[in-house]
């Protein structure tokens, strides 16, 4: 509405200050210009959201010793951004394991078989979101 009232009157705002036009064809392509980078900001702005939703979720591949049921205690001893497979000791801990910087859907396999968490996974991080353990229990 405040466009239309300037473009009637042959007025433009150039930095903050009311420039007056010569004649009204002058306005046109000021708006045709204001118009194009809307419309680019809006496209771009839904292919980056587009690309950032995309993003794949990471899996954690934990393996068990065969036949271990109870609490797994895994310590990180750095984060990556790969998601690298953990291998947890027959009692049930894995010391010094590369995590990853984000928490990731855990995969639990013991005997070459997938397992059900008993609830969900436990991320132990520092405040500032860096992971330090990861904890669950299985049956």
């Amino acid at each position: 509405m405040i466009f239309a009232f300037l473009k009637a009157r042959n007025v433009c705002i150039y930095q903050n200050r009311p420039v007056h036009l010569p004649r009204r064809e002058a306005v046109r392509p000021i708006y045709e210009k204001i118009t194009c980078m809307k419309h680019s900001a809006w496209v771009l702005g839904g292919i980056l959201l587009l690309l950032g939703g995309c993003r794949k979720a990471d899996n954690l591949q934990v393996t068990l010793s065969p036949g271990y049921t109870g609490k797994v205690d895994i310590s990180c001893a750095s984060t990556s951004s790969t998601v690298a497979n953990i291998t947890v000791d027959p009692q049930g801990r894995a010391i010094d394991a590369v995590c990853p910087r984000h928490p990731a859907e855990l995969i639990v396999l013991r005997d070459a078989k997938r397992i059900e968490l008993d609830g969900p996974p436990d991320w132990l991080a520092t405040g500032d979101g860096i992971p330090v353990a990861i904890r669950f229990s299985l049956h």
